[in-house]
């Protein structure tokens, strides 16, 4: 089964053609860049927002807004996080291995991922067990 999944990965990088393996009855696709790319460049935007609103609810806290302003700054940042995960839904569609691997994470979230104890290598060993 480990042969299997590392042959898998093996194909998947070199990203050659559409195949069927038939131990593991699954179908190995090559990764949609048109997908990967836009979500990269959603990202940025993502990211750029995320700051703009950051420093909006600091400006807002600071001048004792009332509770309403607040609830309307809260909600704005919630409908935001709620665009990553559709973003990043998309691009799992994509190429699910590319999401997993967290290189378009900053380096800062890498290193506390990695400190965290999550490794991009354990769904491997997930894998194995189903």
């Amino acid at each position: 089964m480990i042969g299997e999944i590392v042959f898998l990965v093996f194909i998947r990088i070199l990203s050659c053609v559409t195949i069927c393996f038939p131990l593991c009855s699954c179908i190995l696709r090559i990764p949609d860049f048109a997908g990967i790319t836009t979500f990269e460049m959603e990202y940025g935007h993502w990211v750029n927002e995320q700051n703009r609103q950051i420093t909006e609810l600091r400006t807002a806290l600071n001048a004792h807004i009332g509770d309403i302003e607040l609830r309307i700054l809260v909600d704005g940042m919630m409908n935001h996080y709620a665009e990553i995960f559709r973003m990043k839904s998309a691009a799992a569609k994509a190429d699910v291995f590319y999401v997993m691997s967290g290189m378009w994470k900053t380096t800062a979230e890498r290193f506390f991922l990695w400190i965290g104890g999550f490794r991009p290598s354990e769904l491997l060993k997930v894998t194995v067990h189903i």
